[in-house]
């Protein structure tokens, strides 16, 4: 099972992707995370809490689908709940993720994680 506990600052980057700016000079893709669980081929599960301090603003434990938010575009969804628009809202905020997938094992967390080009 992957287990990932991340602090950082979510970032919508250049290439419509959700980071996690590590304090530790590393950057956590969440979409690519997202898109491996839900391409997965035996199961979509995800459960992921998101936090602002002591502040939920995101807690759901389920299936992760693609539903449609517009024409042609597409939002992130676990149990009706739209995740993607919250991650959207709270973009460029210091956040605490709590991530727990059956779909990917602890051995797949380096895929995921990129360290930042300093200036």
């Amino acid at each position: 099972m992957f287990k990932a506990e991340l602090q950082g600052k979510l970032v919508y980057g250049d290439k419509a992707e959700y980071l996690i700016y590590m304090n530790d000079d590393k950057v956590f893709n969440l979409s690519l995370l997202l898109d491996r669980i839900y391409y997965a081929p035996k199961t979509y599960h995800l459960h992921i809490k998101i936090m602002d301090g002591c502040k939920t603003l995101f807690n759901e434990d389920g299936g992760l689908y693609l539903a449609p938010i517009a024409k042609g575009f597409y939002s992130y969804h676990i149990c009706s709940n739209d995740l993607e628009s919250c991650l959207f809202e709270n973009t460029d905020k210091e956040l605490t993720f709590l991530i727990e997938s059956k779909t990917l094992n602890e051995a797949d967390y380096g895929q995921f994680v990129k360290t930042k080009l300093l200036p």
